[in-house]
């Protein structure tokens, strides 16, 4: 979900339309290109960092609520993160709210 966010056009509260980011995996900013199995456990299970949101994605109604998905799934608790439907039916919900039919 963080990789289709960054490369997505979406519009802000203001209504200016953003461009997208260049192809960038996640945790680029912390990692080598094809990083270890122990370099990726270093980063996302001791540092627990988590792949770097773009503050303007907050503005947007439908980014946020993809955001807010992303978060849950990325909770340290495995009992705190979403299932699968719980991900299938928000994204669900998400793009009738959009008026988006899926293919």
């Amino acid at each position: 979900m963080w990789e289709i966010g960054r490369r997505m056009n979406y519009k802000t509260i203001n209504g200016e339309e953003t461009g997208s980011f260049e192809y960038a995996l996640p945790y680029f900013e912390h990692i080598e290109r094809d990083p270890s199995l122990e370099e990726m456990a270093a980063i996302v299970v001791e540092k627990k960092l988590r792949p770097t949101i773009d503050p303007e994605w907050y503005k947007d109604c439908a980014m946020s609520e993809l955001l807010r998905i992303m978060e849950e799934c990325w909770s340290e608790k495995s009992a705190s993160r979403l299932t699968s439907l719980n991900i299938r039916n928000s994204l669900d919900k998400l793009l009738q709210k959009a008026n988006v039919q899926p293919l």
